[in-house]
């Protein structure tokens, strides 16, 4: 018989290395930074926060980015944010300045009269004890031992 040395094979096909197909191509990358990613994708950061303050961050954290494309001279950020601008001020017409939560001078001098008449009240009560307390006779001498 044979050797399966001496037996010819037949040599396999060798199969052709797979094509690999090119990486979808991100956004290029701004001069001197990362490539860009979806800026609606929360951060490590703002993944552990709460769902509102999530969204908080998200927002201020691209209006920091808008900003500063804005600088950076690009148009479409700079009419983006003056649009923001817009829509924040005309949803709150009413919010003073200095802060939504702190009172208006309407209520700071309602306070200060509320105050000022308990004040007056309280002087009153006061002086009307003191005449209680002097329209109470003294005690006669003898009293005064017994009661030393």
């Amino acid at each position: 018989p044979p050797s399966a040395a001496a037996v010819p094979v037949a040599a396999a096909p060798v199969a052709a290395p797979p094509v690999a197909t090119p990486p979808a191509k991100a956004p290029p990358a701004r001069r001197g930074q990362a490539p860009a990613r979806d800026p609606n994708v929360p951060t490590a950061e703002e993944e552990l926060l709460s769902g509102e303050e999530r969204q908080a961050a998200i927002y201020a954290r691209l209006m920091v980015e808008m900003e500063a494309d804005c600088d950076g001279g690009d148009g479409v950020a700079c009419e983006e944010l003056s649009k923001e601008e817009e829509a924040k001020a005309a949803a709150a017409p009413d919010t003073p300045a200095r802060g939504p939560n702190l009172p208006t001078a309407e209520e700071e001098e309602s306070k200060r009269v509320a105050a000022e008449a308990a004040a007056g009240r309280y002087k009153a009560e006061v002086a009307k004890l003191q005449a209680r307390a002097e329209a109470v006779p003294a005690p006669l001498p003898a009293e005064r031992q017994l009661l030393a």
